[in-house]
């Protein structure tokens, strides 16, 4: 019986060393939290405005083909024809939206603001105050 339990203490001792070993490994897990920075980025260069369209044109580094969202405010409340759900694709570090009037029309002494941001991620945004009054006329 002696034997038997000599086997008996080597499992025990055997259990113990790899539980050891276990504890001592390290495992890691790398995930990508949306809380973390990321290097992407958005801005807005400038505005043209005609009769009868609005483009907007900007930089990013946001990967290729990144669908930009934007959103255009007047007096600080959303233009109901705005197509806010329309994207501008990224392209070589650039971007451009063009929305056509079609009979709507902005108005001077208004001001606009646009918000252009990668679809789904309001994180990473640009915002461009704009109004159509021009600069201010000096006096004399």
């Amino acid at each position: 019986m002696r034997n038997g339990s000599n086997t008996g203490k080597l499992a025990f001792y055997m259990i113990l060393v790899v539980l050891f070993i276990a504890g001592c490994s390290e495992s890691t897990s790398v995930s990508q939290s949306s809380n973390q920075p990321t290097n992407e980025s958005i801005t807005i260069e400038g505005v043209t405005v005609s009769d009868t369209q609005i483009t907007f044109h900007g930089k990013s580094t946001l990967p290729e083909e990144t669908c930009v969202i934007t959103e255009l405010l007047a007096d600080d409340a959303p233009i109901s024809w705005w197509p806010s759900d329309t994207c501008s694709y990224s392209k070589q570090g650039e971007w451009e939206f063009k929305v056509s009037l079609e009979g709507n029309v902005l108005q001077t002494g208004t001001q606009y603001v646009l918000h252009a941001y990668p679809r789904g991620n309001q994180n990473i945004s640009a915002t461009f105050a704009f109004d159509l009054g021009g600069p201010p006329v000096p006096s004399e």
